[in-house]
């Protein structure tokens, strides 16, 4: 003979609960049917999330958050502040070495190297302004095509650096100009300004299920025992 175990039927009472991924609410269930994780009530829903879990496009991100390219783009753009004060060449005439920062060539011979540190504070005050996915997505070709003025600006500086040098230039002894280490600085921050900027609003796939989420596999289902020993 069969042997049936049945399972209690719902209260009619039965709590709301939520999916932890997707957040949707579901009554009388104890498992989400999409995504068959298990479901807690509303006050766990936000404990139930951790970071792995993505925000949705039009939530709104910490000024800090560093995540989905972000915090690229940041380091890009303190590079670029921090670039421009360091030197970008230096000049060495009759026994003499000028040395030649961001600033002092932009007030004198190079005014278009200012675009250098607009181009810091532009892409700082965008990072600011766009902190919603769908808001970081709006400027994902906004960024890298700003990060174009960094090099641009300062091929234009070094040309004006070789003027430079020959204006300083005393009889026959002509004076050199020598490229600077905060050349490389500029170059780092381009860099990191284009790739982050490519980046901004991507969401990586998710690869860990979110905390208390994992499918339980205790779930209650009828179960139907045979006695194979019954006659």
């Amino acid at each position: 003979m069969d042997r049936v175990v049945a399972v209690r039927p719902p209260s009619s009472t039965t709590a709301v609960l939520f999916c932890p991924f997707c957040r949707e609410s579901f009554e009388g269930e104890t498992h989400c049917p999409e995504h068959e994780l298990a479901l807690v009530p509303f006050d766990r829903l936000e404990g139930a999330t951790n970071s792995s879990t993505q925000p949705r496009d039009d939530e709104r991100l910490d000024t800090f958050d560093l995540r989905f390219g972000r915090g690229v783009v940041g380091a890009g753009a303190l590079l670029a502040l921090i670039g421009f004060a360091c030197p970008i060449g230096s000049i060495s005439a009759a026994g003499e070495r000028l040395l030649v920062t961001g600033p002092s060539i932009a007030v004198t011979h190079a005014p278009t190297l200012w675009v250098v540190p607009g181009v810091g504070l532009a892409a700082l005050i965008l990072l600011a302004r766009r902190r919603t996915l769908a808001g970081m997505r709006a400027i994902r070709l906004v960024v890298p095509l700003l990060a174009w003025g960094v090099p641009m600006s300062v091929w234009s500086a070094l040309r004006k650096l070789d003027r430079w040098a020959e204006l300083m230039s005393v009889g026959d002894v002509p004076a050199v100009a020598h490229y600077g280490w905060g050349l490389g600085v500029l170059g780092a921050a381009t860099l990191l300004l284009m790739v982050g900027g490519l980046r901004l609003g991507v969401t990586p796939e998710l690869k860990v299920l979110p905390h208390g989420a994992e499918p339980d596999s205790r779930r209650s289902r009828i179960e139907i025992d045979r006695d194979d020993d019954a006659p």
